[in-house]
């Protein structure tokens, strides 16, 4: 479920790691998924494996989340976890970087190697950083450099680990010009 939450800016979702089934027909389904989640990305299915949707679904602890329906109901349900949750104020103290880069190609897990593809440029001061109702923003300057770039990847990093990744179109950036980024995230899950 994406609903929106304000504050949030980043989630790290696990791969899918509970299923729970229903078989008896309820109107309230109260999952103990004992994953210390931080959030939880839920959907619901009936046992002809129609996606069905609750009149209410709360994280009652880490570890316990709860569906209530209308009428009862059986089926099952699939757990994603969201492990971590950053605030503005979270990401204002963790950024510490940024990177842009001439890689980002589909096969590259940025993940698994905590890094850009191919970094072209880097550096640490971020001009500007602020957020309304939806979104926080960063803004950064990649300076003049030797050579002109065609950026297509660029992050946003804490001193241990990328933080946000982003792929584009190629962003012409000559040398004898500084670009200013402006870094949008949307504050949803």
């Amino acid at each position: 479920m994406a609903n929106k939450a304000k504050g949030v800016a980043h989630v790290k979702v696990a791969p899918l790691t509970f299923t729970q089934y229903t078989t008896a027909a309820s109107d309230t389904w109260t999952i103990d998924h004992n994953m210390n989640a931080a959030g939880i990305i839920a959907q619901f299915f009936d046992t002809d494996d129609n996606e069905i949707v609750p009149t209410t679904f709360t994280l009652n602890t880490s570890n316990q989340c709860v569906a209530t329906w209308s009428t009862p109901v059986s089926g099952y349900i699939l757990l994603d976890y969201v492990e971590r949750v950053w605030t503005f104020d979270t990401i204002i103290d963790s950024i510490t970087s940024w990177k842009v880069g001439t890689g980002g190609s589909i096969t590259y897990n940025v993940t698994a190697n905590n890094d850009l593809e191919t970094v072209a440029a880097e550096g640490s001061f971020l001009r500007d950083m602020y957020e309304d109702d939806d979104f926080y923003y960063f803004d950064f300057e990649v300076p003049l450099i030797v050579s002109d770039l065609e950026i297509t990847e660029m992050g946003l990093f804490s001193e241990t680990s990328i933080m946000f990744y982003t792929t584009c179109s190629p962003l012409h950036k000559p040398s004898s010009m500084a670009l200013t980024v402006h870094y949008r995230i949307e504050k949803k899950i």
